[in-house]
């Protein structure tokens, strides 16, 4: 595993360190296109063998757009690779709120990115390989959050807000290339990356006694992800490898704590805050957490 702390000033500084590291773990960079002072955007084409192929686009620095594929094509655009996910952009800081740190979680199988800003909101964008269970073609995921109350692997949206899982199912219907949405309508995906939103989700009982009463002991719940088909089954694809949700109650974000004799990486789910906020439709996401396995 690769894990990397560093600083950015916007995504075009950000992307190409996050590709070095990637590199060091067997990713491939098929293809880099554009220019933020020409065509005002930078898109970037990466794929494991092992992991899925997935495409990254920044338009002016400030925002990510994220797209899972099956595979590259390197004569057609970035809206024409062959089984893309839908386009969705997110927002990393504003004229305001400059992006300060970056934290990278990459093995061969996933790529974590944690980013935080100047006035400690925290944004979460990654892809990779599930941890599988059961058999199925795909596995591949990728996620992002913002400060606009978008949230990583969130079911609990009209619309998809970015996130997706894939899984070839016989007899689906409705999805493009297996790709599931998270949202609220089926067929989607389900995961446990808003915890505060409520159900459903089997593991949210987890998550809200993740932590002891006094903070002292850490239980992070794996984010497992499941999927409601169109002919209403649910089925529980696997879990997100390495990364967890959990409360942080008594921990300053970015803490590293001990958890089984192995280091984690704690992070608000976007900004802590030490009363819950009247609605969970702004920044403020309490003591929710992920955490993020670290080995070196």
């Amino acid at each position: 595993m690769a894990f990397q702390t560093g600083n950015a000033k916007n995504m075009a500084e950000l992307i190409p360190q996050m590709i070095s590291l990637l590199k060091t773990q067997g990713w491939i960079l098929d293809k880099q296109e554009g220019d933020l002072n020409t065509s005002g955007y930078i898109t970037w084409y990466i794929h494991h063998p092992d992991a899925g192929y997935f495409n990254l686009r920044s338009w002016g620095g400030k925002d990510l757009r994220l797209r899972g594929t099956t595979g590259f094509d390197g004569s057609q655009s970035f809206y024409q690779q062959p089984g893309a996910t839908e386009e969705y952009a997110v927002y990393l800081g504003d004229s305001n709120r400059n992006m300060t740190t970056y934290d990278f979680f990459i093995t061969a199988r996933y790529c974590h990115v944690v980013i935080q800003d100047s006035d400690s909101h925290f944004y979460h964008f990654g892809f990779g390989l599930l941890n599988k269970e059961g058999d199925y073609t795909g596995g591949q995921y990728l996620y992002m959050g913002s400060a606009s109350s978008i949230f990583p692997f969130d079911h609990h949206y009209k619309y998809p807000q970015g996130s997706y899982v894939r899984a070839e199912l016989p007899g689906e219907t409705g999805i493009t290339s297996g790709w599931y949405a998270f949202y609220q309508n089926s067929p989607r995906a389900i995961g446990l990356g808003a915890p505060m939103m409520g159900a459903p989700h089997p593991d949210i009982l987890a998550v809200e006694s993740s932590q002891s009463v006094l903070g002292g002991v850490l239980a992070p719940v794996p984010n497992a992800i499941y999927v409601t088909t169109s002919q209403g089954a649910c089925i529980r694809l696997g879990v997100v490898p390495d990364f967890c949700v959990c409360q942080m109650q008594g921990l300053t974000p970015r803490a590293k704590v001990a958890v089984n004799g192995e280091q984690w990486m704690v992070v608000p789910i976007n900004r802590l805050t030490f009363k819950k906020p009247s609605s969970w439709d702004k920044e403020d996401t309490f003591t929710y957490a992920y955490a993020f396995r670290i080995c070196v």
